[in-house]
């Protein structure tokens, strides 16, 4: 019987069995609204964070966790190769810290000597004073932005007496061939919308501010459409590198695009390397295994890949035979979630303890740098350990759960991906989650959210081309702006089949710094 052919008592069942059912139907309704109440309430008025409220439980059941990594200071010790036991540290003079204040490179301070005037050097019985300390006062200053241009004049030659022999300067050598921008400029206006996020009309009005130079929109478009025609060849070989790694992250999100003159959704698929250097972004108009597929083909069979739960992956992963990881961010979501309910709260919080002691011997690992070998170490003897605890806790929770509720849906979720959520246990060099994916997918949000859709999949696949090219930078501490300006006049000169893989920006930095490799964004810890 359904709750809306009921309209009095008189339309109760009155058979029992068929009324505790309805009974039953009713309870279920009733929690799920009132979790779903609870859920927008926290949304609303709560905190946004995910971090547990009282820490009083939370350092009682941490101490345990602060033993087992007192003792894994040995393995921390049995990993170090320097025999000395004491080792000489030479002094050095630190500069006096401000609050508020962050540091300033050393490097761009010009020093600026204020000259005494000659009645200050004497005193008043017309002694020569000495010099006995010094005072300094910092000031950072900003000289405007400046705009060169210059007409290049090429000569023309002709004999007066050999009519058919003329001959011309050689032209500009441009990133654009008988463009208006300059290398400088195209990395400037490609910077300023796809790093800082302006949309080209507010790039266009700054340009004219700074310069009164007035270039129009459409000539914006172009340069952008140039540029990443050139670049183009970079995406690719920056995709090479990521499908070629042997642990690799993934994660999509979505895109309006304006297709046959009307705003549709896309997606922008978004995936990094395991060693945390090379990023690639794809745009494709679905989310579908196919999608996916075309994403990740190339992939090698065996390799490991860490997504969260969206099933568009399973189809890549059965035909490139790629190893599935799961995020443990999204698994201990659905417990922070669950937990807003007010339902099960204690329950939620050893979940959650546990998950953070799993945490805490990452965080562990990161500040020892140890390496791969001693994390799988560290990891084979606590967190396997934690994890069994975990799921003893899932298994038997000391309570009837309610297979709807919100508690019983985390728990199911933990469980049927308990397998992919484990595999981090199987080697030191595994993420843990998918949170240095979601990272770089930040930026690209905020952008997003200025300039709110793109013009067209042409534009999608631009921005996928500066998107890759630029975080791959920052993944790495390279400056963005050097690395576009001077690679985009190499690939000028280049022949359109050349190999460019010497071009990366790792590869770009290493031969420009003795085969040194770029400083790179750890992926751990992660702090949740």
């Amino acid at each position: 019987m359904k709750t809306v052919n009921i309209n009095s008592k008189r339309d109760l069942p009155r058979d029992p069995e068929e009324l505790r059912a309805l009974s039953w139907d009713l309870i279920m309704a009733y929690h799920k609204l009132t979790e779903k109440y609870q859920k927008l309430v926290a949304k609303h008025y709560g905190r946004s964070s995910e971090k547990l409220g009282d820490q009083t439980e939370l350092d009682a059941l941490q101490m345990e966790m602060d033993a087992l990594l007192d003792e894994a200071l040995t393995v921390e010790r049995q990993s170090e190769e320097i025999e000395q036991d004491t080792i000489e540290i030479k002094s050095y003079r630190r500069r006096r810290k401000h609050s508020g204040r962050n540091a300033i490179p050393e490097e761009l301070i010009e020093e600026k000597v204020i000259e005494v005037t000659e009645d200050e050097q004497r005193c008043a019985k017309g002694h020569l004073k000495e010099v006995i300390g010094q005072k300094e006062h910092v000031v950072v200053e900003r000289v405007p932005a400046k705009y060169r241009v210059t007409r290049y004049i090429r000569p023309i030659l002709a004999c007066k007496h050999c009519k058919d022999e003329i001959s011309i300067a050689e032209p500009v050598v441009l990133p654009i061939p008988k463009g208006l921008a300059g290398p400088h400029l195209l990395t400037f206006v490609m910077l300023s919308k796809y790093l800082y996020h302006l949309p080209l009309y507010r790039i266009q009005r700054q340009i004219f501010h700074e310069s009164r130079i007035w270039f129009t929109r459409s000539t914006l478009v172009s340069w952008v459409r140039r540029v990443c025609g050139l670049l183009e060849r970079i995406h690719r070989a920056l995709l090479h590198e990521y499908r070629a790694s042997r642990i690799k992250h993934a994660d999509e999100t979505p895109l309006d695009v304006v297709i046959d003159g009307r705003r549709r959704s896309g997606y922008m698929w978004i995936g990094l390397s395991g060693d945390g250097r090379t990023a690639a972004f794809i745009y494709n108009r679905h989310r579908s295994g196919k999608a996916a597929l075309d994403f990740l083909a190339g992939s090698k069979p065996g390799g490991y890949l860490m997504v969260d739960d969206c099933p568009s992956y399973n189809k890549a992963i059965k035909a490139l035979g790629l190893i599935d990881q799961r995020c443990m961010v999204h698994i201990r979501r659905k417990f922070v979630e669950a937990r807003k309910t007010g339902r099960h709260v204690k329950f939620h919080d050893r979940i959650l303890i546990k998950i953070g002691q799993l945490y805490r011997i990452e965080r562990f690992a990161a500040e020892k740098r140890l390496s791969n070998g001693h994390r799988g170490e560290l990891r084979e003897k606590y967190s396997r350990r934690i994890m069994s605890q975990i799921k003893a806790l899932l298994v038997n929770p000391g309570f009837a759960v309610l297979p709807q509720s919100a508690t019983g849906g985390a728990i199911n979720h933990f469980l049927s991906n308990w397998t992919q959520a484990t595999r981090f246990l199987d080697s030191g060099d595994l993420p843990i989650d998918n949170s240095a994916d979601e990272r770089i997918i930040r930026p690209f949000a905020i952008g997003r959210n200025n300039w709110g859709h793109a013009g067209s999949e042409d534009g999608a696949n631009w921005m996928a081309i500066l998107y890759s090219i630029i975080t791959t930078c920052k993944l790495n501490d390279i400056d963005p702006h050097e690395y576009l300006s001077d690679v985009l006049m190499r690939l000028v000169i280049r022949p359109e089949n050349a190999d460019v893989t010497d071009l990366t920006p790792v590869q770009w930095h290493k031969a420009r710094n003795d085969g040194q490799d770029p400083k790179a964004t750890p992926l751990y810890p992660s702090k949740n």
